[in-house]
């Protein structure tokens, strides 16, 4: 019993530093492409940020970037949902949203957890415990994508495309303005 223990607190520790690590992995590497296209291709393509276009530009781009940022944290730091920390009348309507047209309905079981699971949740082999709606494992995360945090992470994906979009259209412009400049 005491090596399980030993087992489990290191593995526990090493599951804690590895989602800490890739969280803080994506969250460096988004905010240092916010930092470059806030610091050299705006200024290089907007110029003034009290000027026309400086004026649409520099706000979007902030707005994006505190949504990407924002929506990465939430999703990273709200627990995903399990059925053990969840109450009883939160169950009950999870059981009855998932068994609507099926006559004979049973709840499941979880072999590993031991603990009825309502419908739509599924056991994490990563995160070693039962999640609620739960969509996938997101190692950028470090943790389940389920009930609770699946609408940050959406939001944390829509935005990152859209600020991926609009990155890519100001990097475009800023070359075409090179090409035409050469060739002019």
């Amino acid at each position: 019993e005491i090596a399980e223990r030993v087992r489990y607190h290191l593995t526990y520790c090493l599951f804690v530093r590895l989602r800490l690590f890739f969280v803080s992995t994506a969250f460096v590497l988004i905010l240092g492409v916010i930092v470059v296209m806030l610091t050299k291709v705006m200024p290089s393509q907007v110029g003034d940020p009290m000027g026309w276009p400086g004026v649409l530009h520099y706000p979007l781009g902030i707005a994006l970037s505190f949504n990407i940022l924002f929506n990465l944290l939430m999703a990273a730091g709200t627990d995903p949902g399990s059925p053990q920390s969840i109450s009883k009348s939160v169950l009950e309507q999870l059981d009855a949203e998932g068994d609507v047209g099926s006559d004979d309905f049973r709840p499941n079981f979880c072999k590993i957890c031991s603990f009825v699971k309502p419908a739509r949740t599924h056991h994490c082999s990563t995160c070693q415990r039962c999640v609620l709606r739960m969509d996938h494992h997101c190692p950028w995360l470090g943790q389940c994508v389920g009930l609770y945090n699946y609408r940050y992470f959406m939001l944390f994906m829509w935005n990152l495309l859209l600020g991926c979009i609009y990155c890519i259209s100001l990097t475009v412009w800023a070359i075409l303005d090179v090409i035409w400049e050469d060739s002019g």
